[in-house]
This record gives structure tokens, C-alpha cells and sequence, in this order.
């Protein structure tokens, strides 16, 4: 019985090592053709370490945020930064859109994270995701392909609800 077990074991193992080397071999993901984007704005390399920065406007509001568009720039993340300046935010673009779970999972600060659907329209709000929250996961109930990560606050300081549409600016 020991012995099944571990042939199960290491046959489910290398199953989820194949999937994961997938995954992270995936080409990176452009901004979608419906809005008025910039063309593809994603690195020639999958590095959670390289970034593009884009301006956005979301509200009255303009942030400079880090393009997060490959598998691991989004895994990566906000984790271990020290902070984010009001002005700041991190936008992650997926492939396709669905339901995309976020945790904070070595974060040192809280954020409002907003998910938005493939027309650049916000979706769902969790506001003040703290550090202590880890590991409960949020997500929106409705489908999303990008989500944008600010500063705890953000959202209620600048008027921010569902319906509210972000831009790119050039």
C-alpha cells in the first residue's frame, strides 16, 4: 500500500511540475484589441523582475502603474515592496477573461484591488486587503481580464465604484 502511494505521489508530482513549466512558457499577453490601447506592451522575457510602466486614468484619477502580463510578473506581484505611492497601482493583464484570485501572501502593506472586464470597465472592489488576510483569497463574481492593484483607500478617496471605466493614456 506505502509503495502505491508513493508511485501516486510522484506521478501526480510530475503532473503538476509538466503544467507549471507550461504555464510559464506561455507567450506574453497583449492588452486587449476592443479598447484604445497601447499595441503589446508585454517583455520579451517571462521575468516577475521586468516591468513596463503605462499611465492610466481611472475616475479623475491618472496612476503610473507597473504592466504585470506575463506569469511570473504576476505571480510576483506586489510582494515584498515596502510600499506604493498614491499615485501608483500595478495592472495585471490575463490571457482570456474568468475569475482570478488574489491573496496577500508576503505583502507588507494593504491595498484596494479592482477587477475589470475586457472593456476596461471595473467589475468588483475589495477595498483595505490587509497582509494578516493571507491566505484567504479575494475574487470577483464576475469574469475579469485585467485587475489593478492601489493603495488601500484609493477606491473611496477617489469616488471609485463598479461601472467606472479605466483608460490608457498615451
Amino acid at each position: 500500500m506505502l509503495k502505491k502511494n508513493i508511485i501516486i505521489a510522484v506521478v501526480v508530482a510530475g503532473v503538476l511540475f509538466t503544467l507549471g513549466a507550461l504555464m510559464l512558457h506561455r507567450a506574453p499577453v497583449a492588452l486587449s484589441p476592443e479598447v484604445d490601447s497601447p499595441a503589446l506592451l508585454s517583455p520579451e522575457v517571462d521575468s516577475p523582475t521586468v516591468s513596463e510602466k503605462i499611465s492610466i486614468k481611472i475616475g479623475e484619477k491618472i496612476l503610473l502603474v507597473d504592466l504585470k502580463n506575463t506569469p511570473s510578473s504576476r505571480a510576483q506581484g506586489l510582494s515584498g515592496r515596502e510600499s506604493l505611492s498614491p499615485d501608483e497601482g500595478m495592472l495585471f493583464v490575463f490571457e482570456t477573461p474568468g475569475r482570478y484570485p488574489f491573496w496577500m501572501k508576503d505583502m507588507n502593506f494593504s491595498i484596494d484591488i479592482i477587477w475589470l472586464d475586457e472593456n476596461l470597465n471595473i467589475v468588483h472592489i475589495k477595498e483595505g486587503a490587509t497582509p494578516l488576510s493571507y491566505p484567504a483569497t479575494f475574487v470577483s463574481e464576475t469574469d475579469g481580464k485585467y485587475v489593478l492593484e492601489t493603495v488601500s483607500g484609493f477606491s473611496r478617496k477617489n469616488n471609485i465604484e463598479v461601472g467606472d471605466k479605466l483608460e490608457f493614456l498615451p
